[in-house]
């Protein structure tokens, strides 16, 4: 009988998982190369950091008031930006930070929006970037609606529970309810937690580049972090094995932010309203002109749109020099983060010295490929 019973759990539990699964996460950027994070885990292991600053409780206000101010704008314009949740609770919520007492460098948003940072990370914290950066990933929690999506997830995960109950309770006569609604429940509200904290951290590094304050002091944060005595030896950072449950690892964390910042930093620098095409061609752009022309075919580039958190990666598919025309032109595709053609038609740029790129769309801009024996085309 608990062998069969056990079966039914098995056969069970697939499919009321997906149902959990219809309350994922959004938004959540680019995904890192494997060479960023092995850099990343460099880091951890030998990078410099800044020391912390030692503050004085006597300091901790005052501090935590410029950060706000910095941060107030940064978070409307984010909200609006990204046509995110509870933008109308930010007026409110800015000015309901508070510190309690609490050694451990951390900080946490209850369901109404009232963020806490511990004196730990007031008093530790190498600037008042560091703090900022942890405030603006609450935020993120805010903005993504996280609260409500646990919940929903919890009340899918009672359900499984219940259902896994029935069952049971048919094969074996045994009533355990109770016990298996509480444990769906918990079950249904770390669903998808590691993917909520990358998403948090995507609005974070959003709202520290609206404010102008440098997001480098958010690794530097996840960096203290993973420092920490506590854990280390397991790679989690300052919560050891627990903050394995609902965290990234270090390295991975720290090397996806490297990467976000980068690529939301050129695209607010070029189409803040959302454009995936024009992302696509500046992301192009800044990779021909940056090399100068120095690439390789495989050599790859990234692309965001802040706006809607869409995001691709494009890859070098083949190059053709042309000195008739002094310029280097190429062919792209977008890949996904395996590396695999994603089937879109190639897409054509040349890259001419001191010079930006020029981009051909689908049409080949020489001959090489076919067509008039090598003669140099105009830009279309």
């Amino acid at each position: 009988m608990r062998g069969h019973c056990a079966r039914c759990l098995s056969t069970l539990v697939a499919p009321i998982l997906l149902f959990v699964g219809c309350t994922a996460p959004g938004l959540q950027g680019v995904l890192p190369y494997q060479t960023e994070v092995n850099e990343a885990q460099h880091t951890i292991n030998a990078g410099k950091l800044p020391p912390s600053r030692m503050l004085l409780p006597s300091e901790w206000q005052s501090a935590l008031s410029r950060i706000i101010v910095k941060l107030g704008p940064a978070l409307v314009k984010t909200c609006q930006l990204t046509r995110a949740t509870n933008c109308w609770t930010i007026p409110d919520a800015v000015h309901n930070i508070s510190i309690v007492q609490e050694p451990s460098v951390n900080a946490s948003v209850d369901p109404n929006h009232r963020i806490q940072v511990t004196s730990g990370l007031m008093h530790k914290a190498g600037s008042d970037g560091e703090i900022a950066a942890v405030i603006a990933h609450e935020y993120g929690h805010v903005f993504a609606g996280h609260f409500n999506r646990q919940s929903e997830n919890a009340g899918m995960g009672a359900l499984a529970g219940i259902l896994i109950a029935s069952v049971m309770a048919a094969e074996t006569g045994v009533d355990q309810f109770e016990e298996w609604r509480s444990l769906g429940a918990q079950a249904g509200a770390g669903a998808y937690s590691q993917q909520f904290e990358l998403e948090a951290d995507y609005y974070a590094a959003l709202i520290m580049l609206n404010a102008g304050m440098e997001p480098s002091a958010g690794q530097d944060l996840l960096l203290r972090l993973a420092r920490q005595s506590q854990g280390m030896a397991s790679g989690w950072g300052r919560l050891g094995s627990m903050m394995a449950n609902t965290h990234p690892s270090n390295d991975w964390r720290i090397a996806r932010w490297r990467g976000v910042v980068s690529a939301i930093g050129d695209s607010l620098s070029v189409s803040p309203s959302g454009n995936d095409q024009e992302l696509r061609v500046n992301a192009i752009d800044k990779l021909l002109v940056g090399h100068n022309g120095v690439i390789n075919i495989g050599h790859m580039t990234r692309w965001i749109n802040p706006r809607t958190g869409a995001s691709g990666m494009m890859t070098i598919a083949e190059i053709r020099q042309m000195p008739e025309c002094n310029k280097i032109c190429v062919r792209y595709v977008q890949v996904d983060y395996q590396q695999n053609v994603k089937g879109e038609e190639s897409r054509y740029a040349c890259w001419v010295p001191k010079g930006r790129a020029e981009f051909y769309g689908n049409r080949k801009p020489w001959g090489f490929w076919g067509g008039d024996n090598g003669a140099c085309a105009s830009k279309r």
